[in-house]
């Protein structure tokens, strides 16, 4: 009986944070041959080209796809593998990297391949606004940001005297949202 290897696709954003990301290739190259994964490695070249790639990889049955970049170049590629079984590793290369600081992925690069190389998984639920599919601490975020903004509206326009303050309540009505949540996506 013969066993199917595990097929690794390696998505690249040359420019996302600042650090270099030159050596990077050679590690994943490193790391693939030693675990005896099939390696491809794609660059991005434009926006939205990563979520490309990603269908691409997926409609080849590729079993993990390896996101390198920062968060934006992350999201293209969760949102894209949503209902898929591909395993998504992220090594953190962008100038803020909220996801990966939230699933404590390291930001060295090579302990966040260790993390990949040592099948260390998480799952992580992921949910649907405004047509965007966030994973779960992005929308977390995204909603903490918005609260704190209107709540920072709020004590800047009342009153600066002592006595009763009285807040109106907040309604928050997000438009054609699907705040169904799915426990659909693996991370490392």
């Amino acid at each position: 009986m013969s066993e199917t290897k595990t097929t690794v696709q390696a998505i690249i954003n040359p420019i996302s944070g600042m650090g270099s990301k030159r050596k990077i290739p050679k590690m994943i190259q490193e790391m693939c041959q030693a675990k005896g994964y099939a390696l491809t490695i794609s660059f991005t070249q434009y926006p939205g080209h990563a979520s490309e790639l990603t269908h691409q990889a997926l409609e080849e049955g590729v079993n993990i796809i390896i996101a390198v970049g920062g968060d934006g170049t992350v999201n293209e590629v969760a949102r894209s593998m949503v209902h898929s079984e591909a395993i998504l590793g992220i090594i953190p290369k962008g100038s803020g990297n909220g996801l990966a600081r939230e699933l404590h992925i390291p930001m060295d690069p090579r302990r966040a391949l260790d993390l990949i190389a040592e099948n260390h998984t998480s799952t992580i639920d992921c949910c649907q606004a405004n047509g965007k599919v966030l994973p779960e601490p992005q929308a977390n975020q995204a909603m903490h940001r918005a609260m704190r903004v209107l709540m920072l509206r709020l004590v800047k326009n009342l009153p600066t005297s002592l006595g009763e303050v009285r807040l109106p309540i907040l309604k928050i009505r997000l438009r054609s949202t699907s705040a169904t949540s799915q426990n659909l996506m693996n991370f490392w």
